[in-house]
């Protein structure tokens, strides 16, 4: 009998990761603001924008608390995530872009992700585009695999 009960507890135990609750969303590109170095605030959205802004899409996985973007290529595994009920945070640090500090946030309540790079004074944005910070916000739903 111990030993019926015991080989029921591992096989629960080990089963842990058959059931992760696995999400995928896709966030559509809404809107975003450009704050400028004289305090103004400029909008921005889909048909003002002179390059179109493409989908992102995530695979959420919540037990086990890992993020992956998905792109046409290749899934990347996106590290440092900052996991509460509210929202789902990451600080990526892109060695190619010394001046720039990007924040990603996606709203677990409201569904948009947001999503901001803060120019330094040596970027080419500070200099000549006088622009301070950069947001976009895109709006995110739930999907399933077509296949």
């Amino acid at each position: 009998m111990k030993k019926l009960l015991g080989i029921l507890v591992m096989g629960l135990l080990l089963s842990g990761n058959a059931f992760a609750k696995e999400v995928i969303i896709v966030c559509k590109f809404e809107n975003g603001i450009d704050c400028k170095t004289n305090g103004n605030v400029e909008k921005f959205n889909k048909s003002t924008v002179p390059i179109p802004i493409k989908d992102s899409i995530f695979k959420i996985n919540e037990n086990r608390k890992i993020l992956i973007e998905i792109r046409p290529n290749r899934e990347k595994i996106i590290n440092d995530v900052v996991w509460s009920e509210a929202a789902i945070k990451w600080y990526p640090n892109r060695d190619y872009d010394p001046h720039t500090k990007w924040s990603h946030e996606i709203n677990r309540f409201n569904g948009v992700y947001k999503y901001v790079a803060s120019w330094q004074k040596e970027h080419y944005f500070y200099k000549v585009e006088n622009i301070l910070r950069t947001e976009w916000f895109q709006l995110c739903s739930t999907t399933n695999k077509l296949f």
